[in-house]
């Protein structure tokens, strides 16, 4: 019985290579840049108030830290909820 590589030949297995790699080089930069974007936005827009009126900090700090606590606890709560419905 012989393999998929000697049945197929060699232009097509490359064809196929360089389309797909070619489908991720087109898309990534984009992606990437519009994440570095947005990041660089949302860090100009939290600083912004933080250097006119550091109080804000505080109350910012807090939400910050609900915020991680409670998504820790969603994320152990839906480990232990998946595993009970497999």
């Amino acid at each position: 019985m012989a393999s998929w590589l000697d049945e197929t030949p060699t232009g097509r297995i490359i064809a196929r290579c360089t389309q797909d790699i070619a489908a991720v080089d087109s898309g990534i930069p984009w992606e990437l840049a519009a994440v570095v974007d947005l990041f660089i936005a949302t860090i100009i827009r939290l600083t912004g108030p933080a250097i006119l009126n550091p109080i804000v900090v505080f109350p910012g700090g807090a939400i910050l830290f609900l915020g991680i606590l409670l998504g820790n606890l969603y994320l152990k709560a839906q480990m232990a909820v998946k595993r009970e419905q497999t």
